[in-house]
């Protein structure tokens, strides 16, 4: 077991909220749950996103841009947060969230997607793409990581943090952000996503979501450049 490694510029403000710190973003609320803003986890996971790396701050995103012309923020609000048919109950993959942050933000953020699915253009190995998640959040910047489960649905969470076991059971341990559940005062996670390291093995829900308790494959992930 190797000591858990945590994205940088997370801390806390005087009432124990997480928020990111450094730059001109110091202090801004990061974590949003699911009624704070219109849309799927998807779009919550990634309004996380954009705040870690330091592309929006909270007050930007929740308050209506009132500066004249069509701004990337004003862009961003519609693509992502207006009234929209089947917002609230349809889901997104990541590649479809990248086009939309790209058509609507691209002068501010942009990002890449990596996937196992089938007949996408950013599939990779399973191995790679674990991979790929180790190798960012150690590098310091939080990974959007979408899931389905074992006997249907899927799910979106950011990855802040993660540690390595290697005792037996080979597996990544994600400390994440899930938009479903509240995060309570002064923690940086509030659930736990253990990723099974077995590249051999046939079954693929080898990883387990600790806010449901159910089984899991991790397939996609979304990284902001």
């Amino acid at each position: 077991m190797k000591p858990i490694k945590f994205i940088d510029n997370l801390s806390f403000s005087p009432d124990g909220e997480l928020v990111s710190s450094g730059s001109s973003y110091r202090g801004s609320a990061i974590f949003m749950r699911q009624g704070d803003l219109d849309g799927a986890c998807a779009i919550y996971s990634l309004m996380m996103m954009l705040i870690m790396n330091h592309r929006i701050n909270r007050r930007e995103l929740v308050t209506r841009d009132k500066n004249p012309g069509y701004t990337s923020t004003k862009r961003l609000q519609d693509e992502f947060l207006g009234e929209l048919p089947g917002l609230y109950k349809d889901g997104f993959f990541f590649n479809d969230l990248s086009n939309k942050l790209s058509s609507s933000y691209r002068k501010v953020a942009n990002a890449i997607t990596f996937s196992t699915i089938p007949n996408r253009e950013d599939r990779i190995s399973k191995k790679d793409l674990d991979n790929k998640i180790r190798e960012t959040l150690d590098a310091g910047f939080p990974v959007q990581v979408g899931f389905t489960y074992e006997k249907g649905g899927a799910h979106s969470v950011v990855a802040i943090g993660f540690q390595e076991f290697h005792n037996g059971w080979d597996f990544l341990r994600l400390f994440c952000l899930d938009p479903a559940h509240e995060l309570p005062k002064q923690a940086f996670w509030n659930t736990i996503l253990d990723i099974r390291l077995d590249y051999g093995s046939r079954i693929k829900y080898r990883s387990h979501d600790y806010s449901t308790f159910r089984y899991c494959n991790v397939d996609e992930i979304l990284i902001i450049k």
